[in-house]
């Protein structure tokens, strides 16, 4: 709990200090201190606020493994995963998972999220993984080894992808739908994390950012870890005229 909490009190200060951007550093100092006591623990989701911020601090370690090993990905005494394999689970699947999850945890009784993370533009637009989670703690994955050479390649290299949201609200009719893509050039780490911090800024009136960690052991068959962070800017309502971005 104390590490949580440091953690927390780390990346609210990093994101007040960003002003609505990206707070460099933040990702890392909140999970890394985070990580050992996740590890002791069970999946779980944290809620809470402080600082004019609303946190969801969330451990998927669990279910990315059983997720897994559902699709018949290699792990546990069978052979390790290929370096696509690895690269798609660390860079693309584990993110997505952790991303969607803790913002789902910002809804209300059994509201839901799906998330589609695709590649490509147009007719060609492919689809490579799917999550859906309540707030509830339900959590669906269709996370196909066949796709993994794709998601690799989309999260590695010089490419669009895209990100199809929708959720499930409590007084709608039809689920709220929103599409984004992010297309950049090179192949730095973090690009499922940066499609999800770009879909808050498109499609979210509250400001949002997310960071998350995935990682596999050294001989590449298990799960070591897969968690994420959201934070939200909250507009103090005795001060309407405060910028939300710096809440």
């Amino acid at each position: 709990n104390f590490a949580v909490e440091g953690a927390v009190r780390k990346a609210v200060a990093a994101r007040r200090a960003g002003r609505g951007s990206q707070p460099a550093g933040c990702a890392t100092t909140a999970m890394s201190l985070s990580r050992a006591a996740f590890y002791r623990g069970r999946d779980a989701v944290t809620r809470l606020e402080h600082g004019g911020c609303r946190v969801s601090l969330a451990n998927c370690t669990a279910v990315l493994r059983a997720a897994l090993e559902r699709w018949e990905w290699p792990l546990g005494d069978t052979a390790p995963l290929t370096a696509d394999q690895r690269v798609a689970v660390e860079q693309g699947l584990g993110p997505l998972l952790a991303a969607t999850v803790t913002g789902t945890s910002f809804l209300k009784g059994e509201e839901r999220t799906q998330a589609v993370l695709g590649m490509g533009t147009g007719p060609a637009r492919a689809h490579l993984a799917m999550v859906e989670a309540s707030r509830t703690g339900e959590v669906r994955a269709r996370f196909q080894p066949t796709t993994a050479e794709r998601v690799a390649a989309a999260v590695s290299a010089s490419s669009t992808l895209h990100l199809h949201w929708s959720k499930v609200l409590y007084g709608n009719e039809s689920p709220y739908v929103s599409i984004v893509a992010l297309e950049e050039k090179g192949s730095r780490p973090g690009r499922v994390e940066r499609l999800w911090n770009h879909a808050y800024k498109q499609s979210e009136q509250v400001p949002t950012s997310v960071f998350t960690r995935t990682e596999l052991n050294e001989a590449g068959n298990d799960v070591l870890f897969c968690g994420g962070i959201a934070i939200q800017g909250l507009v103090d309502p005795r001060s309407p005229s405060r910028d939300p971005q710096q809440a």
